[in-house]
């Protein structure tokens, strides 16, 4: 895996940054069926804190106008570790004049604790936020305390809808009973429609 940690806050730049050419970020060549795995996005070494004497970046991982990207999996081996970022951990979304950010799958990460899903990495305010987005899936994460009065989920934006929240373990530990705790569990917000928030 690849520890990913520490990227500039000063201009704003995420852990990971998939986008298309035509976006408002200019494209890395990453924008569609990407499978991101086995990253420890955030975190130190361990996967314990925040890196000693490091800047935090403002998203573990963004996906600006880019689509069908994968990221974690279903194995312990696919699943990264996106936690202690300033802003959000997974952060997908678009403008309406480019709304293209759509079926992505964000599946058996730990976001906002650290590499035990014991404990919780302090910073940001959402776990996974959605903006202006649509088909995209939220499957079997943990989503805990990427800051203490952050959200697990933020939805927003008219299109924002039919995405899917389901199967997440959300403001608990890994074992799904300690609380590690976050302010809101779900949010949705600004117009955000027809979305399934399911078995969290």
């Amino acid at each position: 895996g690849n520890l990913i940690s520490g990227n500039s806050l000063a201009y704003g730049q995420p852990g990971i940054l998939c986008a298309q050419p035509a976006g408002i970020k200019m494209g890395t060549g990453c924008a569609v069926n990407n499978t991101i795995y086995g990253n420890f996005v955030g975190t130190d070494i361990a996967g314990r804190r925040v890196p000693a004497g490091g800047a935090q970046q403002r998203f573990g991982i963004e996906i600006y106008f880019a689509e069908q990207n994968v990221i974690g999996g279903g194995t312990l081996g696919a699943r990264n570790l996106i936690s202690g970022n300033e802003y959000y951990g997974v952060f997908i979304h678009s403008v309406s004049s480019y709304p293209n950010p759509n079926k992505n799958i964000v599946r058996g990460n730990l976001i906002g604790t650290d590499a035990t899903g014991a404990m919780g990495i302090g910073g940001g305010q959402s776990g996974v936020r959605i903006e202006d987005s649509w088909e995209n899936q939220i499957l079997d994460n943990v989503i805990s305390s990427e800051g203490g009065g952050s959200n697990g989920v933020t939805l927003v934006g008219e299109m924002a809808s039919e995405n899917i929240v389901q199967d997440n373990l959300i403001g608990t530990a890994a074992d799904g009973v300690a609380s590690i705790g976050i302010y809101d569990g779900v949010v949705i917000m600004y117009d955000a429609n027809e979305n399934e928030i399911t078995n969290n």
